[in-house]
């Protein structure tokens, strides 16, 4: 995943889930979806990075946020 595509996508889904046009269950299934299509591609570890900054960057891991 080039990093103009990750920035995109992240603002994206931030803005999804943010607005609540989107549930958090349905945010981690877009999650998996994109881990599982990455797989095989050779990029399985930035897609992983990218999805664990996604989380930070939305504070998701944090139960008090």
């Amino acid at each position: 995943m080039d990093k103009a595509t990750a920035v995109i996508l992240r603002g994206v889904l931030a803005g999804l889930v943010r607005t609540g046009a989107i549930s958090r269950e349905h945010f981690d299934e877009t999650c998996k979806q994109i881990a599982v299509a990455a797989q095989g591609s050779g990029q399985e570890g930035e897609v992983g990075r990218f999805i664990s900054d996604l989380h930070q960057h939305l504070r998701l891991d944090d139960p008090t946020a």
